[in-house]
């Protein structure tokens, strides 16, 4: 066992909370838990070490060596704090951040087996990142949960997990695809299949209302789509322009499926309380207003009908001033 007493200390930041933190040289090769949030990280990973590396720095604070007052000095400087030490700003501010000039941390990182290339967008449940996976050699949309909102919500987490489950039950090719469902230095996160192309939504606000023949073709797609799901008892519950990806190949595909719900075992898990409405404003439909767990399979194809009449005509059947105005025309 190395002694702690002679090792070696560095300071790193908790990647989840910012809390910085003292690991001795001789378990830098080890998972590490913060005292402070819980969250368990790689000190190696923070600090730019391999695994070798880590293990050989362990391996030599094992034995002790007497330094020279000079060499004792500037490692008293180093792994000393300083007196007002600044305030470390957390990963998950810097994802959040309205900034556009904020460094995102993990853009250009390696995330499971994912090297982040840079931010697609950002929903209700995440940021959404570009990707090229290692191992297989392709690239991959990355979704990530932040972690600060992981923390306070519990229930992000679960409907999260619960997206990429539901996902990874379907394979059909108007639907994107998960590949995969990990946690790693804070952060939930799923892999799943990249779409090189635009959302129906950017292509409506770039060309204007679409023909008579590119929306009943997306339509096709779409309602393919919905009855595969159908037949696995899994209602989608936010059907909109911007979850139908549209390849430069014209491939439609269905994706976000993070309010998605299995018909048979919903009730049982209690995600979703008796009264709560799930989905977009200008899309949802009446009883799903009522109540998210009314909505069944024919919620979804009234979903894509107010979808379908708003890339034809350029505007959703019912606009109110405000979300709840909006709802209640859908019901009225």
């Amino acid at each position: 066992m190395p002694d702690m007493a002679t090792s070696s200390v560095r300071s790193v930041c908790c990647p989840s909370c910012g809390r910085e933190l003292s690991v001795p040289d001789a378990r830098l090769g080890d998972e590490a838990e913060c005292a402070v949030c819980g969250s368990r990280f790689w000190p190696a990973r923070l600090l730019g070490l391999s695994s070798g590396i880590a293990q050989r720095t362990a391996a030599s604070s094992d034995v002790p060596h007497p330094p020279s007052s000079h060499a004792a000095r500037s490692a008293q400087a180093r792994i000393a704090p300083s007196p007002q030490p600044a305030k470390p700003i957390r990963l998950e501010d810097k994802l959040r951040s309205d900034d556009p000039a904020a460094h995102d941390p993990l853009i250009d990182s390696v995330l499971g087996k994912v090297h982040l290339k840079r931010r697609l967008g950002e929903g209700g449940m995440g940021a959404v990142y570009i990707g090229h996976h290692l191992t297989l050699d392709v690239n991959v949309a990355v979704k990530v949960l932040p972690p600060e909102l992981a923390r306070r919500h519990p229930a992000f987490v679960e409907r999260f997990l619960r997206e990429a489950r539901t996902a990874a039950q379907i394979h059909h090719p108007n639907i994107v695809q998960v590949y995969d469902v990990d946690y790693e230095r804070g952060f939930f996160f799923i892999v799943m299949e990249y779409v090189d192309g635009e959302t129906a939504a950017e292509r409506l606000r770039r060309r204007g209302r679409l023909s008579e023949h590119e929306v009943v073709g997306i339509g096709m797609d779409a309602a393919a789509a919905l009855e595969y799901a159908r037949r696995r008892n899994i209602v989608h519950r936010d059907v909109k322009p911007e979850n139908l990806l549209i390849s430069k190949e014209g491939e439609v595909k269905l994706a976000d499926l993070g309010l998605a719900k299995q018909t048979v075992d919903e009730t049982a898990s209690g995600v979703t309380m008796d009264g709560q409405a799930l989905g977009t404003p200008a899309f949802i439909a009446p009883e799903q207003v009522a109540n998210a767990r009314q909505a069944d399979h024919r919620s979804d194809l009234y979903s894509l009908g107010a979808t379908l009449f708003h890339l034809a005509t350029g505007r959703p059947p019912f606009q109110g001033t405000s979300a709840l105005q909006t709802m209640l025309l859908q019901v009225n």
